[in-house]
């Protein structure tokens, strides 16, 4: 009998479809933007060791989405829609838990919020000139599904949150290992 386990190669990671794997992402952005680095490199295009799945999807055990976008695209495409921007330095009283990275563009900023951890979580988003509005979008377990399997009908979605801000400050919940894009504008 042929065995049906198989293990993946080495430099092939399961998390990188997953949440963990986007709010990992948030993290390392986060990061390497505040330190300045001039340019970064993160896995392939397509495949088990890219940010997309192939055509086909991927070989089990990996988990596969046949031409799907893992969680971790969508942070990728969030980040990247604020280039030309600056990268605000961004404080976290509990880093372990939830951290963030703020970019800026022009009077717009766009704050990427993660739950690194399996627990859910609550935060406290302090921007002081942020003001009125903002809209709040997750990549949480409710969401992840539609993320993969739908990456531009996920983007272009309606059901997206708004929430008041007041001094600039504003709470959020985060599931597990969720990630937020919170979108707003300065005030001058």
């Amino acid at each position: 009998s042929v065995s049906e386990s198989y293990v993946l190669p080495s430099g092939v990671d399961a998390r990188q479809m997953s949440l963990f794997g986007a709010a990992w992402t948030v993290g390392s952005l986060k990061y390497l933007a505040e330190s300045r680095a001039a340019s970064v490199t993160y896995f392939e295009t397509v495949g088990w060791k890219g940010v997309l799945d192939s055509e086909a999807g991927s070989p089990a055990p990996f988990p596969t989405i046949a031409e799907g976008a893992f969680p971790m695209a969508h942070v990728f495409t969030l980040f990247g829609g604020m280039a030309g921007g600056n990268v605000l330095t961004t404080h976290s009283s509990q880093h372990r838990k939830v951290d963030a990275v703020t970019l800026q563009r022009d009077s717009w900023v766009r704050v990427l919020v993660a739950n690194m951890t399996p627990a859910p979580q609550v935060a406290r988003v302090n921007c002081a000139r942020l003001s009125g509005t903002v809209r709040v979008e997750a990549l949480d377990l409710e969401t992840a599904e539609v993320a993969s399997e739908n990456p531009r009908g996920f983007r272009s979605r309606k059901d997206i949150r708004n929430t008041e801000t007041m001094g600039g400050s504003f709470v959020v919940e985060l599931g597990p290992h969720a990630v937020l894009c919170v979108k707003g504008q300065l005030s001058d």
